[in-house]
């Protein structure tokens, strides 16, 4: 299963979002400026009348909420732009998608997507109720201007100084200032942060932009099989967005979500979607070579032709956008260049000095995996391993020498037990090596934060499961590790109680036989001496689909980084 993410699209809406969050800041802080200048000269008016002084603070009350009334409409036009904005990079995200899938030129109803989803959104259409953009922000400024006029009053009945209740009132439209802890008994109910309500409302905006665009664009991708919910992993995410994640509501897995049955990100929210795909690259070119030459999967040929309907194109028009570039000469250039990668890896295999069959065998298992992970394992060869060398203690991979030690029997032992888990091993150390490829001074990419965190978060639930004594739990565990295909979910469970991570409560009700020593996940730090071990188990799975199915059940989280990883990579 592939989790694809519309990356670029996702830093457009933060990049939009935090521009204008600035902005808003901005604009009112320069007419706290502004108006702080205005209200100098009123500190020289200190015996004046209670008349005069009501006059002068209603004067300034009345320009000050002009001002903001300004403010607001800025406000909204930026955030009808930003909107757009948002979901025009979408749009481009989706359309390379098509192109890199083999269509071009297309543009048809995609265009309207960005105007129609502003529309649908300011309307109100989409939460089915009388809000608007509009509305909200006439709510807003109306509330900022009773605000105004509330500490006004509040001041005068308090016997203050017009130039005491002036400066309140700078206070009041400063975002910088500090309020006093007698603030709220002063002036109950006004903003204690004017920027509040503006900043909550593009974040809200920017995001339902996202997610709207989101699926309107990907709604009749035919590839395109369901949505995983995704949150920021940080420590403000909302226990709502947790249970999004998490829960397995469809039967799907954890987080995916069918198409059409999405729920909206709440406001302020700051989840995001993925794309779920099980097919790979090659699959998806053979279904729409199939799909032009009339030939294959029926249900699929027709889900092709209601794609071309939503773009405004009927089938045999959008094969012309195909024709340009060629479905079949596109299969052939895909199938040409996984070929050229098996060869490339083969040569590095035949190092290991295994007769003709075996290295057949492993490539042939090789072809089977996407074309991203084709590109990570011959990358890693050519960069990461230097040299192969025979070792009878075991298989092993020494990142500071850039070799991968092994032994006959961890190597081949398959070609005589006929057992798939038996390649894991070759394919494991490579992952090793894989792990290794990334740049910089943090050089494995199992040190990204999102993959630890997501490691953690898959052994908690497992942790939380055998805690609470579910049996049936239980008792799948304990036949699971009789499985060989399952000793890389094994090898992780044996972390699980190690010092640095500590989680007690699975080791008592299952016993696990493939696993690496209490000593080696303690002798640095155990999280990341697990997440290197868990990623290299999830690169020998994929010699293995028996240990993929493990891995999937009892790892999702972990499982759907591996692959944002190994993507990354092989792009």
């Amino acid at each position: 299963m592939y989790n694809l993410r519309f990356a670029k699209a996702e830093q457009t809406r933060k990049a939009i979002t935090n521009q204008q969050l600035r902005q808003i800041k901005s604009m009112y802080q320069e007419i706290a400026d502004q108006y702080s200048r205005r209200i100098e000269n009123l500190s020289s008016k200190t015996n004046i009348s209670s008349i005069l002084r009501t006059q002068y603070l209603n004067e300034y009350q009345k320009q000050l909420a002009d001002e903001l009334g300004k403010v607001n409409r800025r406000i909204e036009s930026n955030i009808k732009s930003g909107m757009k904005q948002t979901a025009e990079a979408v749009l481009e995200e989706e359309i390379k998608r098509a192109k890199e899938l083999g269509f071009v030129g297309i543009t048809g109803k995609y265009s309207n997507i960005p105007t129609d989803v502003v529309e649908t959104i300011i309307s109100g259409q989409l939460y089915q109720s009388d809000w608007s953009l509009s509305s909200a922000i006439w709510g807003t400024n109306k509330k900022i201007k009773q605000d105004c006029q509330n500490i006004v009053a509040r001041g005068i009945a308090a016997n203050k100084g017009v130039y005491e209740v002036a400066k309140d009132l700078e206070a009041y439209v400063n975002p910088e200032a500090r309020k006093t802890y007698r603030w709220a008994r002063d002036y109950p109910g006004s903003n204690k942060v004017i920027d509040y309500n503006a900043s909550r409302l593009v974040r809200t905006m920017m995001s339902h932009a996202y997610q709207e665009a989101f699926e309107r664009s990907t709604a009749k991708d035919p590839w395109v099989e369901a949505y995983q919910w995704n949150t920021g992993h940080n420590n403000r995410v909302c226990p709502l967005c947790i249970e999004r994640e998490e829960n397995d509501s469809y039967g799907l897995g954890p987080g995916i979500y069918p198409k059409g049955e999405v729920p909206l990100d709440h406001p302020n929210g700051q989840c995001f979607l993925t794309i779920v795909q099980t097919k790979s690259t090659n699959d998806v070119v053979n279904d729409l070579a199939n799909w032009y030459n009339g030939v294959g999967d029926k249900n699929m040929n027709g889900a092709i032709d209601q794609f071309a309907y939503s773009l405004g194109y009927t089938p045999e028009m959008l094969k012309k956008t195909v024709r340009k570039v060629g479905v079949e000469s596109a299969a052939e250039k895909i199938k040409q260049y996984s070929d050229r990668q098996i060869k490339n890896a083969s040569k590095f295999i035949k190092e290991l000095e295994m007769d003709q069959a075996s290295v057949d065998n492993y490539m042939n298992t090789l072809k089977g995996t996407s074309r991203e992970f084709q590109n990570a394992f011959v990358d890693a060869m050519k960069k990461k391993v230097k040299n192969w060398d025979f070792d009878d203690e075991g298989s092993y991979y020494l990142s500071s020498k850039q070799e991968i030690k092994y032994t006959y029997g961890s190597i081949e032992a398959w070609m005589f037990s006929g057992n798939n888990h038996q390649k894991q091993t070759l394919f494991h150390e490579i992952g090793h090596a894989i792990d290794d490829l990334r740049k910089g001074t943090n050089s494995k990419w199992t040190n990204k934060k999102e993959f630890v965190d997501a490691m953690l978060k898959d052994m908690n639930i497992m942790n939380e499961k055998c805690k609470n004594g579910e049996i049936e739990y239980i008792l799948e565990l304990r036949k699971m590790v009789n499985d060989n295909s399952s000793k890389g979910v094994q090898d992780a469970i044996s972390a699980m109680h190690c010092k640095g991570i500590n989680l007690n409560n699975v080791k008592p009700n299952v016993k696990v036989w493939w696993h690496h020593s209490q000593e080696y996940y303690e002798r640095r730090n155990a999280k990341k001496e697990a997440a290197s071990e868990l990623f290299a188990n999830m690169c020998g799975a994929q010699a293995d689909k028996g240990a993929i199915k493990y891995i999937e059940k009892y790892f999702p989280n972990a499982y759907k980084e591996f692959w944002n990883i190994i993507n990354e990579i092989g792009k």
